[in-house]
């Protein structure tokens, strides 16, 4: 239902807001509201679950009609997710229904999946901290937001899947020689199998060969080297030069992004092996 999320009568699609001073501190103490509750009770039918609430409500209007400035919007995304899968939100009916609502349309809006994808390996880095069965459902629901599309946005669509494609397998190259993240390299690859390659240029699929040649040495798991196979034999079909390789300088720069990538999931194994070492809080509070 639509009307749970009515456009603004001066709404024009793709318009974005001022970056200005005044907006982004509105836009940061506003923020505040939408941390979840501590306790797994909330506080849903008082004041401060209202306004929460209608921050909600009101920060997915925004990002639906791309009035957030956009190296904000990833973030807020996040913190939207995280509302959303957070336990102590559970009863919080209004709430829930308004953000189901607003990520069913949101993903088929114009502008959507550069954010979804920026905002898609730090919600996962952020969730390794939870137990297994959350962080699946998050990834999940993920893979099911970049897999909604939009006709008359495909370009915006293709670019934003081939930028996240080669971030997944960057640090899919890294994590998937390391068990205390199976299921960060049991989402990722699957991701990376199912986002659109029409948007990736020559030098994009020759990077990507490379990438999932290499992802296939580490990952372990037959059903997923079956979709990596299933991956290099289509990137293969894509190069119209198969037997040209990258250059020297394409190479290094490749294997500099690699080496950002191992810092990220090095960041990712240490939250994930703490939480490995201690007795599993379901009340543990999201930090994204």
């Amino acid at each position: 239902n639509n009307s749970l999320l009515p456009q603004p009568l001066d709404a024009v699609p793709g318009e974005t807001v001022p970056e200005g001073d005044q907006c982004i501190r509105v836009l940061k103490e506003l923020e505040g509201l939408l941390e979840p509750p501590e306790d797994e009770e909330g506080d849903e039918e008082g004041d401060l679950g209202e306004a929460r609430t209608v921050a909600a409500e009101g920060f997915g209007k925004l990002l639906l009609f791309n009035r957030i400035p956009t190296e904000h919007a990833p973030r807020l995304y996040s913190k939207l997710i995280r509302l959303f899968f957070n336990p102590s939100t559970i009863n919080a009916k209004r709430l829930r229904q308004c953000m189901s609502v607003f990520f069913d349309v949101h993903s088929s809006a114009p502008g959507a999946h550069p954010v979804i994808a920026k905002a898609f390996l730090p919600i996962l880095h952020a969730a390794v901290k939870f137990p297994p069965r959350t962080f699946t459902s998050i990834g999940r629901f993920l893979m099911q937001m970049l897999q909604n599309d939009n006709p008359s946005s495909l370009e915006e669509i293709q670019a934003a899947h081939c930028e996240l494609m080669h971030r997944i397998a960057e640090s899919l190259v890294v994590s998937a020689s390391d068990k205390a993240l199976k299921s960060y390299t049991n989402i990722t690859c699957r991701t990376l199998c199912i986002l659109k390659l029409d948007g990736c240029q020559l030098e994009d699929v020759k990077k990507l060969r490379l990438l999932v040649d290499r992802s296939l040495k580490v990952v372990k798991e037959k059903p997923l080297q079956v979709e990596l196979r299933k991956l290099a034999e289509t990137l293969l079909d894509m190069d119209a030069s198969p037997n040209a390789g990258l250059s020297d300088e394409q190479i290094e720069i490749l294997e500099h992004q690699i080496d950002e990538s191992k810092v990220f999931v090095q960041c990712v194994v240490l939250d994930c092996r703490h939480v490995l070492t201690c007795v599993h809080d379901y009340r543990i509070r999201w930090i994204l």
